[in-house]
């Protein structure tokens, strides 16, 4: 029997759909229509595939027919035994028929059949379904997912500052008791509101965060620089994060960001900072997260400002040594310590004045907090 991986043809393209087929699978239970997408990708890979397979083994054939075609024609071509020919006819005309239900309205789809599909097209481009679930992390899936809408095929742009956002001004209390309400609000701040008050600041926007049931977070970055495959994650971002009890505003940094997290704390002990810090109000906090937004910690900065003891350094030494050591390893960071910002806790008095001028109130942190970012990007630039 012929290997699979041996006869099949894929290309990057395919294989990065194939991965994030699987990625999308895998993470099925944290955000709604994972489960529809992992079947979309899995079947645009399968023909993708298909076609490519078509295409190195005759010119006779022709790829652009309908997939059916072309299948009839790869299994009836010199490549494949007739004692094959059959089974594997079987094989691809029910991976077709996953495929096209679909595509098609009525068309249900049950977790088996994408297993099945999921295990077939690993194994064309010669890998495991279970090794490739096994490795990839949420933040592959990300990445898989911008190199697969990067080509022009998709015209998918990175930033969708076009597209279709409700007219939905207004925050309001009540708003924070569904994420799902809060999130279209937060789109059109991000992407509309904030982008009049942020432009004489020359912050660029990046992607909000997805929303995941399980993160309970909505994240609206802004990076000091022009945005290239979301930078936002591998650099210091300025950002507002909304959770159902309370909105975090200020530095933050994303799980890839070691180079600049490292930066930012050499900083912070060496005293880079102590002329914007000291210039801060008392409602600025130096802020220790931990799974990404949960805040575990926060001490008011003016006693960074009036105290620097040894202890408070030793702590922030501990920390720029973890960071190196993520950084040898790559493991994504999932939660930062001495963050520079604002918290407004949902039922105080501080949070009733956010909810009436959002988009003034973070400009004014963001303003504030500037200066501290660009000092850490300069460095890296370095």
């Amino acid at each position: 029997m012929m290997t699979m991986s041996l006869f099949y043809k894929s290309d990057d393209r395919a294989r990065n759909m194939v991965h994030l087929a699987i990625g999308l699978h895998k993470y099925r239970d944290k955000f709604d229509g994972s489960f529809e997408q992992s079947i979309y990708w899995a079947s645009m890979s399968f023909e993708r595939i298909i076609r490519l397979t078509a295409s190195s083994i005759s010119r006779d054939i022709d790829c652009q027919q309908d997939l059916k075609d072309v299948i009839d024609n790869l299994c009836n071509s010199s490549r494949v035994k007739r004692s094959q020919r059959e089974n594997l006819r079987r094989k691809l005309t029910s991976l077709r028929l996953t495929r096209n239900s679909m595509f098609h309205p009525t068309g249900y789809i049950n977790d088996r059949q994408v297993t099945s599909m999921l295990k077939a097209v690993s194994e064309m481009i010669g890998s495991h379904l279970e090794t490739i679930r096994a490795e990839i992390t949420y933040e592959q899936l990300r990445q898989f997912r911008d190199k697969v809408l990067s080509g022009r095929f998709f015209g998918y742009p990175r930033i969708p500052c076009d597209i279709d956002i409700p007219d939905r001004e207004e925050i309001y209390d009540s708003d924070f008791n569904d994420l799902d309400v809060l999130y279209e609000k937060c789109k059109y701040l991000h992407f509309k509101r904030l982008r009049d008050f942020l432009s004489p600041l020359r912050l660029k926007p990046e992607e909000m965060s997805e929303l995941i049931p399980t993160t309970g977070t909505i994240w609206l970055p802004w990076v000091a620089r022009e945005p290239d495959r979301r930078t936002h994650i591998r650099t210091i971002v300025l950002g507002a994060s909304f959770t159902p009890t309370f909105v975090r505003i200020g530095i933050d940094f994303g799980s890839e960001a070691y180079e600049a997290k490292k930066t930012y704390y050499t900083l912070l002990l060496n005293g880079n900072f102590d002329s914007q810090l000291n210039k801060l109000d008392n409602e600025y906090y130096l802020i220790d997260t931990f799974w990404f937004n949960y805040v575990s910690k926060k001490q008011p900065i003016k006693d960074y400002c009036s105290m620097k003891t040894r202890e408070f350094k030793l702590k922030i030494k501990i920390a720029l040594e973890e960071t190196i050591e993520k950084a040898k390893t790559k493991t994504p960071m999932k939660g930062h310590q001495f963050l520079i910002g604002k918290i407004f806790k949902r039922g105080t008095k501080e949070f009733s004045g956010f909810l009436v001028r959002p988009p003034q109130t973070i400009r004014g942190i963001f303003s504030d907090l500037l200066d501290i970012v660009k000092h850490v990007e300069d460095h890296l630039n370095e």
